[in-house]
């Protein structure tokens, strides 16, 4: 069941919608605290009293079964919360653990109207993502990356990395292999992958988000301009480092890896290792160290292998 609901719900907080449901304005309680205030809770009896106990423990007998066995009442709960329907959710929270409560396909009904209005508002949440993502390739998919033999990619490593577990924990990716090898496509694919899962995302080509940094910096507003960026999950920043940069852009860039070390991902993609991004940081200087350092040791590395070009494959 909780493999269900969190495939449904899709959002951080799902354990905790799933281990308690609310019973009143106030409070949220786990399963087996609300069986016990159901239990305690008054029903209206017969004035026999042999015939007022028994249908007072089939009752409440009704009652728990129909929260415990129905996933559908956690689910709901869940989505409300999720909805900010707080409202709504309380007011079901409190029909579900009165005397009187709704028969089970209600419950069902609504818990599909619910689910159809998180579709919904998440389709459209999607949409508003990958418009502002800016991708390359925007029909690109982890499903449509070919593994030919030559390209020797990693499948098992780019299938995990789809999860997107490695922007809950802010690592990073880097993908390297010569031109033409695919990066964009799968840095795009990747990116895709976290829209679909409703994580923010944003690609640039590292000049175009140089000339960004450092118009905000001869401005005096690059704080402001590494605060938008950082409302991003995920950054997508394609050619890395692949030729050498103007003097002044790699203290900008520190500025934006700093603030990005602090539990944001960031994909890189570039035809260049590592020791030959100092060169064109450069030299091996204090501050490209410090540029180089704040990538290599949280990351996942793709390595593309082979020579021919992807692009051939793009032609009509």
């Amino acid at each position: 069941t909780i493999e269900k609901i969190v495939d449904i719900i899709g959002v951080n907080d799902t354990k905790a919608s799933v281990n308690s449901v609310i019973i009143s304005n106030n409070s949220h309680l786990p399963m087996k605290q609300l069986n016990e205030t159901i239990c305690n809770q008054e029903v209206d009896m017969p004035t026999d009293k042999s015939k007022k106990i028994g249908e007072q423990q089939e009752q409440k007998k009704e009652v728990i079964n129909r929260v415990n066995d129905d996933s559908s009442v956690i689910i709901i709960d869940a989505i409300l919360r999720y909805l900010k329907l707080d409202g709504m959710r309380i007011a079901f929270s409190d029909k579900i653990s009165g005397d009187n409560p709704p028969s089970k396909d209600f419950v069902n009904n609504f818990h599909d109207l619910v689910i159809t209005q998180k579709r919904t508002k998440d389709l459209g949440r999607l949409h508003t993502i990958v418009k502002k993502a800016n991708l390359t390739y925007q029909d690109a998919t982890v499903e449509t990356i070919i593994y030919d033999i030559n390209r020797q990619l990693n499948k098992d490593l780019i299938d995990r990395l789809s999860t997107c577990e490695y922007i809950n924990k802010g690592e990073h990716v880097c993908i390297f292999g010569p031109t033409g090898a695919g990066k964009t496509f799968i840095s795009c694919a990747l990116g895709m992958a976290a829209a679909k899962r409703l994580y923010k995302v944003k690609y640039f080509r590292l000049p175009q988000l140089l000339n960004i940094m450092n118009s905000a910096s001869k401005n005096s507003n690059l704080d402001l301009e590494i605060k938008k960026l950082h409302k991003f999950d995920l950054l997508i920043i394609d050619e890395f480092l692949n030729f050498p940069i103007d003097d002044n852009s790699p203290r900008n860039l520190l500025e934006l890896l700093e603030d990005r070390s602090r539990n944001k991902s960031v994909i890189f993609a570039s035809i260049c290792k590592p020791n030959e991004w100092l060169l064109n940081l450069g030299g091996s200087s204090p501050l490209s160290q410090s540029i180089v350092d704040r990538i290599i040791h949280k990351t996942y590395n793709i390595i593309i292998k082979g020579e021919r070009s992807m692009r051939e494959l793009e032609k009509p």
